[in-house]
């Protein structure tokens, strides 16, 4: 709050704001998230008081977002989200949320069976954050590491006999490299959807190897924004450049390489996706009186007669759902298509990454700076009495911007120092 201000004149100009914003999103279909942050200082520090503002704003571009840490904060319920579920359109919660969104796979990791179908990322139970799964995972890459081919199988070997998966396969490992590879494996398979993936590529630098990568020394094309991933490959900026006693990793010569894997950037997403009537153009913005989205398909009777398919069914309960659910895309038409390959999506690809022909053509990249997060100088400058937190000084900066110059690629250009 401002000084001098009364709550009720703040009110009045926080949704004066709110209309202003919202008179322009509404022209171009774009939603706005107000994020409730826990600060008892604010006109809406709850999720609730956030719905409460909502509703006085009254615009139907404007929603909310929660975020699992300010309700753990607050110690508010989560299941404040259901009070008007119809107002949030996203949960900053740790988990792939891909059951939501386009995903064609059902995911049941770390969620409730009570939760009702639509609310799958507003479950209230604990996220685990280790596992003993995880621990076991852990002791075989040290051992792999190590190259004790023994002691890491053996590891490997308790994770799969659990849950009755076969391990022939794991008696050919022997040497360091295909042991690392098949821990990695084991864990983007064990791990999945828990949020460890992303951590596991940076541990072992496996978006480029460690070799390098910036598509601003590639020739990239301004207009198109495409780049040629081989030129970007092995150029800008790296850790393992040979110096104090570092590798030096190549394009020919990098973890990758010597693991036998392919590198991620200069890829994109080729995710395929379920379609429905795209020779149509559907009026995307069909709401209710309380402002859902109606979707084209929302007084299908052969969809209302598909049982919500849940964790706790039998067998023949879920097939019989899944008969069903084919049934219903049957009926209807329903594809599966590749949307980067289709010619009938256009400028409606509706995936994640955008609907131009830009966001089409993108390709992903991760740099080398982009692995190391220094700690800010500030936080151990001596005058401040931090001067013991010097261990990642003289790192680059993360988020340093790179103009292509030959210093920026020996990594000598923006250091984490006061100077």
């Amino acid at each position: 709050h401002y000084e001098g201000w009364s709550e009720e004149d703040l009110m009045e100009q926080a949704i004066g704001f709110c209309n202003i914003i919202a008179d322009e999103a509404e022209q171009y279909g774009m939603e706005i998230a107000l994020e409730p942050m826990a600060n008892p200082n604010t006109l809406w520090p709850s999720y609730k008081d956030g719905i409460d503002f909502v509703r006085k704003v009254n615009r139907r571009c404007i929603k909310l977002m929660a975020d699992l840490n300010y309700f753990l904060k607050l110690n508010e319920p989560l299941s404040d989200i259901k009070l008007a579920p119809e107002l949030c359109i996203n949960a900053h919660i740790q988990g792939d949320g891909g059951a939501q969104k386009k995903s064609r796979a059902l995911i049941w990791k770390m969620s409730s069976s009570n939760v009702a179908p639509g609310y799958e990322s507003t479950s209230s139970n604990d996220i685990m954050e280790y596992r003993f799964g995880e621990v076991l995972l852990n002791i075989a890459e040290c051992y792999a590491a190590q190259g004790n081919a023994a002691q890491c199988i053996n590891y490997l070997r308790q994770i799969r006999t659990r849950v009755g998966a076969g391990t022939d396969d794991l008696n050919s490992l022997s040497n360091r490299y295909d042991l690392l590879r098949a821990v990695l494996n084991e864990r983007a398979v064990e791990l999945a959807y828990e949020g460890k993936r992303s951590w596991d590529m940076r541990r072992w630098l496996l978006f480029e190897g460690g070799a390098g990568f910036d598509p601003r020394l590639a020739g990239i094309n301004d207009e198109t924004r495409e780049y040629d991933p081989e030129l970007a490959y092995g150029a800008g900026w790296k850790i393992y450049n040979g110096k104090d006693g570092r590798p030096t990793y190549t394009k020919t010569d990098n973890v990758l390489t010597r693991l036998g894997l392919p590198r991620f950037c200069g890829t994109k997403q080729q995710t395929k996706i379920w379609a429905y009537d795209l020779n149509t153009i559907h009026d995307m913005d069909v709401r209710d009186d309380e402002g859902v989205f109606q979707h084209p398909l929302q007084d299908n009777q052969m969809l209302m007669n598909v049982t919500p398919i849940t964790r706790d069914m039998s067998e023949a309960e879920r097939n019989s759902a899944f008969d069903e659910l084919e049934a219903f895309y049957e009926s209807v038409g329903m594809e599966t298509i590749d949307p980067l390959q289709d010619s009938r999506m256009g400028d409606r690809y509706g995936m994640d990454s955008g609907t131009t022909e830009t966001a089409q053509n993108w390709l992903f990249s991760w740099r080398g700076w982009y692995y190391v997060y220094p700690i800010h100088y500030d936080m151990y400058d001596s005058g401040k009495g931090n001067d013991w937190l010097t261990q990642t000084e003289g790192w680059m900066v993360a988020n340093a911007n790179p103009t292509g110059t030959p210093d920026e690629q020996d990594g000598t250009y923006v250091y984490c120092t006061p100077e």
